[in-house]
């Protein structure tokens, strides 16, 4: 008994002491805990969001469920730009906590931004259970059904938002976007400018005002509010690209390389600044300018290999790509399979496949990957090799078996959505594209991808908002502000297309892309003198450039000009060594004129050059059997029509058979446009053409059918007239 009664207090007095060690250890990681997350606060509050982002890391090192801490690392890496690892910590914290409000809101909100709106109210719908009066989850959900174009209750969930939380950034913004779509201009300012008082360090608001006022024209308020920005953001470069940019657009060049100048001189180891200005240079004064400029940045960095990668990008993307190859060498000769030197066999093994020399690419790619078997730009270039061979199964299959490893790799998603595309499956395309900004919200190339294929795929509701953010966060990107001009115009807000096709002039004075926007506009407005300047001007920047020809001659045309459309027409032809669409322009128009034979004569030129080009055959052989009836012009027809006996487009197969029938050979011709007219029923002039040859073959009953069907509608094609008469004369015969 004595024995038991020593053991049980021996192992009593070392228990004791365990326990409050153990008690002791808890109390101290959860005080080491709050002074990180004190300190992560702290320096939150003074815009270091490098070592705020640490200070929140290791909270949650200390305690890896702790929600609170994930979100605000999240939003660290938000600010750093690091938007991909910002979108994973959103996304943890609700799996550690799923009753964290603010993680879902914020990842809710990177969603939204990036166009997915139905992610979006899949990740905060838990969250607006529980709470149904949270701001910032109101907040999101009004944005994603702004998105899904539900202005009232998008309305209403932001008037809540702003009611509970008047001080919300998020809320005020949504607000202010929803106002300014409702051409509620004046009281957006209003309400912003409210939110900027109570909060005068605010970015997000301030940046909103700036828009707002830039919207109503008042560029000075504008200017204000950019350099306050400025102020209170001095090392985010986007907002100097911001205030050069609105510099631009007052037509102050001096103004805008005096913005990049001082964002260089503030940030002179920041290689995207020294960019910005050769690239200002090379836009607004010359090439040679931005050429000696690098110049100077080369002699007093020569040993920045990022600096060459980045110099060596800008003479591709201008037009020199063996100077870029000279500049990538010399960093592979620096690095040699170091991660600079990889990056510069990638970039030359692209500009070989842009150069059509893809055994070299397909070398370099090889060199890359054996190197580091995972490196993503490699791996995409691989892809895009098979894709150009037109191997497309062997990308998908290729890429597939990259994302098992590399899940979150958006590059590689998107060489995926190519794949797909290329395929002719845009719903897989789509829902790559989708998964890859998931994975990284804030991506732009990869949200470029998705508007442009949403704008193809007639979505220009869902394109929109993604396009918006796109302009906002890269104001100078100039395929981002076409987009948003495709939808502008495609919407009929020419007004607001025709300030973004002149925005694309600012931005880039010697490209033709700006001016023939513009041009686009004004003959929809009717300014058709406008247009024809604007045109003329595409014209001489880019006179190899066929879509600036049609324009002007199409503007001539608005005003009644036709011979000077011809003439346009045909020194465009001319200019641009015969592009198709300008022949095919200029045949239709003198059909129309009543001067066939001149649109057979265009055709024959363009055969002459081109023999395999199918559409110059096709209209070429209509053209001949519609308004000649001589053995010669038949034959050359039929010569011509003959390609396209077993073709998959019923216009190429209406042809044919249109062309038997005009060989006398009825029966052949029957077939062959009754395949036509089952591959487009809703096509008239196909379904006259195949009444004609059944009625010619003796088929009177399906030639009824095929005529009355030829007639009823409201397209008006030649043959119309002989349709009727023939459907007329079948009604009369006896049955």
């Amino acid at each position: 008994m004595t024995s038991t009664r020593t053991t049980v207090r021996a192992a009593a007095a070392l228990l004791i002491p365990m326990l409050l060690a153990t008690v002791a250890g808890c109390g101290g990681a959860e005080a080491r805990k709050e002074h990180y997350l004190a300190k992560g606060e702290q320096l939150m509050a003074e815009r270091n969001y490098a070592k705020a982002r640490l200070e929140f890391r290791n909270a949650v090192q200390i305690d890896p469920k702790d929600a609170t801490a994930r979100v605000r690392a999240g939003e660290a890496a938000e600010r750093l730009g690091n938007f991909s690892e910002a979108a994973q910590m959103y996304q943890s914290a609700v799996a550690a906590d799923e009753q964290s409000l603010l993680g879902r809101a914020r990842f809710g909100r990177m969603l939204a931004l990036a166009g997915l709106p139905d992610r979006a109210l899949e990740t905060i719908g838990p969250g607006l259970e529980t709470a149904p009066d949270d701001a910032g989850l109101l907040t999101v959900r009004a944005a994603a059904r702004m998105l899904k174009g539900d202005a009232a209750a998008a309305r209403a969930d932001a008037e809540r938002a702003v009611s509970l939380a008047p001080a919300s950034e998020e809320a005020v913004a949504i607000m202010a976007a929803l106002l300014r779509r409702a051409g509620e201009g004046e009281e957006a300012i209003a309400l912003v400018s409210r939110a900027v008082e109570a909060a005068p360090r605010s970015v997000d608001l301030r940046l909103m005002l700036a828009q707002l006022y830039y919207d109503r024209q008042r560029h000075a308020d504008s200017r204000r509010q950019l350099e306050e920005i400025i102020r209170i953001e001095p090392e985010v470069l986007v907002h100097r690209f911001r205030l050069a940019q609105l510099h631009l657009f007052a037509r102050d060049v001096d103004g805008a390389e005096a913005a990049l100048r001082q964002a260089l001189a503030d940030n002179p180891e920041i290689v995207e600044a020294r960019l910005a200005l050769a690239h200002l240079l090379a836009a607004q004064r010359s090439f040679e300018a931005a050429d000696a400029e690098l110049a100077g940045f080369r002699k007093a960095d020569p040993e920045n290999l990022p600096l060459l990668l980045a110099i060596g990008e800008f003479y591709a993307q201008r037009g020199h790509p063996d100077r870029a190859e000279v500049l990538y060498r010399e960093v592979i000769d620096e690095d040699g399979t170091g991660a600079q030197g990889l990056v510069a066999r990638v970039r030359i093994a692209a500009g070989k496949l842009r150069a059509g020399e893809r055994g070299q690419a397909a070398k370099l790619v090889e060199e890359v990957l054996a190197a580091n078997p995972r490196d993503a730009e490699a791996l995409v270039m691989r892809a895009d090799l098979a894709l150009a061979s037109g191997d497309t199964n062997a990308a998908v299959t290729d890429l597939r078996a990259v994302l098992r490893d590399q899940p979150d790799a958006v590059p590689v998603r998107r060489a995926l959505a190519r794949a797909h595309l290329q395929a002719g499956d845009g719903g897989l395309a789509e829902e790559t594209l989708r998964q890859a900004v998931q994975a990284n919200p804030r991506d732009l190339l990869a949200r470029l991808d998705l508007a442009q294929l949403l704008l193809h795929q007639g979505k220009p509701e869902a394109a929109l908002p993604v396009i918006e953010q796109l302009v906002k966060d890269e104001p100078n990107n100039v395929a981002a502000l076409e987009a948003l001009y495709r939808v502008q115009a495609g919407a009929r807000d020419l007004e607001a297309a025709l300030a973004t096709a002149n925005a694309i002039q600012a931005l880039q004075p010697k490209l033709p892309l700006g001016y023939y926007l513009a041009g686009l506009v004004q003959q929809g407005q009717r300014r058709s003198d406008d247009a024809v300047r604007n045109f003329a001007t595409a014209v001489s920047l880019a006179p190899a450039d066929w879509q600036s020809w049609r324009g002007q001659a199409l503007a001539e045309l608005s005003r009644g000009n036709v011979e000077a459309a011809i003439s346009v027409f045909r020194q465009g032809i001319a200019a641009t060594k015969g592009a198709g669409p300008l022949v095919v322009d200029l045949a239709s128009l003198l059909e129309q004129r009543g001067r066939p034979a001149e649109a057979i004569a265009e055709y024959e030129a363009l055969l002459a050059a081109r023999p395999q080009d199918d559409i110059g055959a096709n209209n070429l052989a209509m053209l001949l059997v519609t308004h000649r009836r001589d053995e010669a012009s038949l034959a050359r027809a039929e010569e011509l029509a003959q390609r396209f006996a077993k073709a998959p487009n019923p216009a190429y197969l209406d042809t044919w058979g249109w062309v038997l029938y005009a060989r006398g050979r009825y029966a052949e011709a029957v077939p062959v446009l009754a395949e036509a007219v089952q591959k487009a029923p809703k096509a008239q002039v196909l379904q006259y053409h195949l009444g004609m040859a059944q009625l010619k073959a003796g088929d009177h009953g399906a030639a009824r059918a095929s005529l009355e069907a030829a007639v009823q509608g409201e397209a008006r094609y030649p043959g119309l007239e002989e349709a009727r008469s023939a459907l007329a004369g079948l009604k009369k015969a006896p049955s």
